[in-house]
């Protein structure tokens, strides 16, 4: 039985994406008609309708482009005529097919999760062509690698099993899925799909979030925003939640709220009439614009395990300067990466993984000095309130607080603080959670990050391990990151 993200990786990385039964009838179509006149426009209603069958595509051809080429092929339209019509029919008769290698139970659940990203998609690429991005289907099959990781569970006995555990937690527990997949498996399903997709060389752009212009990056958010949307729109137009993401979406695409939610449910309307079988999937209150609001439950506990042993490797790792292997993974999973990556990533997983904080983001201070943006976020990535927080710090005011050699604080509602008030002025809706550890770090020269931490609901409360294990892992961040820019 696997239990770690390798062993999924290993029982996974190998098999090719289950394809849907119409797209296999249309491909045996097409293969018998001839291929005189066959090009990629005829693959191309597949390639936007089954995302199994657009990533196959991909796999397929950056594994031909790696033999014999440098570069990366990122649409599947590109892939699709990279391989030419006839090496594509031929390799696609080889893959599975959903009707042939799941029963009817799996079938339901594996073709809801290309629902999901077809819609995640389809959104991603049509606010990207509302914003003259110069590649939307770059961005729609980057947005479709972000599932890759759920596919791949889903069309695999066991991984089914613990996707169904996934959602009884999720529907139980009222939590965000992050924290269910935390529970179940150990690991987000989005790292799964981090290395399957490095495997497999599908595209990256995605993954492009610990450069401090990439976090916000434009073309990224739209993926982020849409993400969040899916996980969010069962609970209709007028959630807490939706509030929060649609003037970030309006933002986004430089109009206002009532414009960027208009974007949203002709492109539902479409993926439904395409999936008429999936049953009410989570994102269908946003099919329809007048649809009545949702009671949004609230939150019930669910505290994360703290992972001892992981924490203290990840912090010998931190504390010994054995950098390696994080700087490996990094540079395998981004395209560039800077000088800061490796020691502030191994402080927040230190903090999320190790620790056991629901939420671990660290800010870094800008070039001008006057603000502070997120940097890499564990467990609240897809935030839109995060998406937008910007800390500003015109005047010194933070470091007033954090005198050098000042350790961490943790900040709660209903006391007087004037630092959490000056947080929830400056940085807006993360600032103003019930309870929260936050410590400034100083760095080299005038380098400054901001570390904050927290748990969501009420049972899990920032004890005294949770307090002495955040101050501990940001003062061995912070003297890490000082001597690791001295040797560079």
């Amino acid at each position: 039985m696997a239990q770690r993200l390798d062993d999924w990786f290993n029982s996974l990385t190998e098999a090719y994406l289950p394809v849907r039964p119409s797209t296999r009838v249309a491909l045996e179509q097409m293969a018998g008609a001839g291929m005189e006149d066959l090009g990629v426009r005829d693959l191309h209603p597949m390639l936007v309708r089954d995302p199994a069958f657009a990533l196959n595509i991909l796999r397929s051809a950056n594994a031909f482009r790696h033999r014999h080429l440098d570069g990366q092929t990122t649409t599947a339209d590109q892939a699709a005529l990279m391989l030419g019509t006839a090496r594509t029919l031929d390799l696609a008769a080889q893959w599975p097919c959903a009707s042939e290698s799941m029963t009817d139970d799996a079938r339901a659940g594996y073709r809801q999760v290309m629902a999901d990203a077809c819609f995640t998609a389809r959104l991603a690429a049509y606010w990207a062509e509302l914003r003259s991005d110069v590649l939307p289907a770059e961005i729609y099959c980057a947005a479709l690698a972000r599932h890759s990781g759920s596919l791949a569970l889903q069309a695999h006995p066991e991984g089914r099993h613990r996707m169904d555990a996934i959602n009884e937690i999720r529907e139980r527990c009222s939590i965000e899925p992050p924290e269910a997949e935390y529970v179940v498996l150990g690991f987000g399903v989005d790292e799964l799909a981090t290395v399957l997709n490095t495997n497999w060389r599908l595209p990256t752009l995605a993954l492009e979030y610990l450069l401090p212009e990439n976090i916000n990056a434009r073309r990224t958010l739209g993926i982020r925003l849409a993400m969040q949307l899916r996980r969010i729109g069962h609970l209709g137009w007028f959630s807490p939640g939706m509030k929060r993401l649609l003037p970030a979406l309006a933002n986004y695409l430089g109009t206002d709220r009532d414009k960027a939610a208009d974007t949203i449910p002709g492109i539902a309307r479409a993926v439904l009439e395409e999936y008429p079988k999936i049953e009410n999937p989570r994102w269908l209150p946003l099919a329809d614009n007048e649809a009545p609001p949702a009671h949004e439950p609230p939150p019930r506990g669910l505290c994360l395990m703290p992972q001892r042993d992981l924490m203290e490797r990840l912090i010998g790792e931190l504390e010994d300067g054995r950098l390696e292997r994080i700087e490996h993974e990094l540079a395998r999973r981004h395209d560039r990466t800077d000088p800061d990556a490796a020691v502030l990533t191994l402080a927040a997983r230190a903090l999320h993984h190790g620790l056991g904080l629901n939420r671990a983001v660290i800010f870094l201070m800008n070039q001008e000095l006057d603000a502070m943006t997120p940097y890499v976020a564990l467990g609240a990535d897809t935030d839109p309130a995060l998406l937008a927080t910007t800390v500003r710090v015109e005047g010194g005011w933070l470091e007033q607080h954090f005198p050098a050699g000042g350790g961490a604080r943790c900040l709660r509602s209903g006391e007087t603080s004037e630092l959490r008030q000056q947080l929830r002025a400056a940085g807006g809706h993360l600032f103003d959670t019930q309870e929260y550890l936050i410590r400034l770090v100083r760095g080299p020269g005038s380098a400054l990050a901001l570390v904050f931490g927290d748990r969501h609901a009420p049972e899990c409360r920032l004890n005294d391990a949770a307090r002495q294990g955040f101050s501990r892992i940001t003062q061995i961040l912070e003297s890490a990151w000082n001597r690791q820019r001295s040797t560079q």
